[in-house]
């Protein structure tokens, strides 16, 4: 899904996809805006009008709208989740249709950036995924929560599918043998990621082991004072 030569990248928090599923255009459009605005607002030169037309030579558009941004940043909260898109890919979606899997898969996509972040690779759960693509900061607590869109997708066939897609087309990597959720990647080749994991899932199981003899064992010195020796 990502050219990794494309150096102009849009940024913006993880609320603006929300909707997506219903209203492609408008949702892009926001995206738009505020990742064009949120660039402008990096420069060091200039009033607001100059670094808006330095913002346009930087990606090679004609306009976008400061205003508008302006009115989306504040409905967003400080500190929200932020993902990003190449520049190639916002205008594939932008200037074609698209069937509804791969409006799912553009979204499963930008959920696992918001997510991962710089990390080489982390774990999570369906339910985090899914509530990431409906433009949630936070996992939801159950599935009836999603939207119903994103609900849509909430089965266990279509979300394989979804991994699938973007393991083949934007170099995801996951693992998930028995493991509760799964771990994944798009910086780690997949032997990596499966050490990592299975070096965790070690890990857990020796803890759950330790803290399983620690409490037989203050059962059974209890039993002893209980016993007077």
């Amino acid at each position: 899904m990502e050219n990794k030569t494309q150096e102009r990248f849009l940024n913006f928090p993880v609320q603006l996809l929300t909707g997506f599923l219903t209203d492609k255009d408008k949702v892009l459009d926001d995206i738009f805006d505020y990742a064009l605005y949120s660039y402008s607002l990096k420069l060091k030169e200039g009033d607001e009008s100059q670094r808006k037309k330095a913002t346009m030579r930087y990606f090679e558009v004609k306009d976008f709208s400061p205003e508008r941004a302006k009115v989306i940043s504040k409905s967003i909260p400080d500190k929200s989740p932020v993902t990003g898109i190449s520049l190639n890919l916002f205008w594939d979606f932008y200037d074609r249709e698209k069937a509804p899997f791969e409006c799912a898969v553009f979204l499963a996509f930008c959920a696992l950036k918001s997510i991962v972040g710089e990390q080489p690779f982390i774990k999570i759960d369906n339910l985090y995924l899914l509530s990431r693509m409906d433009g949630k900061a936070k996992s939801v607590k159950d599935y009836d929560q999603l939207s119903r869109e994103v609900f849509e997708f909430a089965t266990s066939y279509k979300i394989r599918k979804i991994k699938d897609e973007l393991v083949d087309k934007c170099g995801l990597k996951t693992y998930s043998r028995y493991t509760r959720g799964f771990y994944f990647s798009f910086k780690m080749e997949l032997d990596s990621l499966v050490f990592e994991a299975e070096k965790s899932r070690k890990k857990a199981k020796m803890a759950y082991l330790k803290k399983k003899e620690d409490e037989a064992r203050l059962k059974a010195l209890e039993r002893i004072k209980i016993m007077g020796f």
